[in-house]
C-alpha cells in the first residue's frame, strides 16, 4: 500500500522464503488476489531445486 501511488510499470510481491514459506505464500497470493495491481513473484530455481 505504501507503494501504490509510484509510477512503477509493474508490481511484483514475492513471499519470503524461510520456515514460514507456506503461509508467506498464502500470505502473497491473498494480497495479489485484493489487490490486481500487484503480481506474484517466485524464484524459479528454488521451485525446481537448483538453487
Amino acid at each position: 500500500e505504501d507503494f501504490t501511488d509510484l509510477r512503477f510499470d509493474f508490481f511484483f510481491l514475492q513471499p519470503m522464503d524461510g520456515p514460514s514459506l507456506g503461509a508467506n505464500t498464502a500470505a502473497a497470493v491473498d494480497y495479489c488476489k485484493r489487490n490486481p495491481q500487484w503480481r506474484l513473484s517466485v524464484q524459479t530455481h528454488k521451485v525446481l531445486g537448483i538453487a
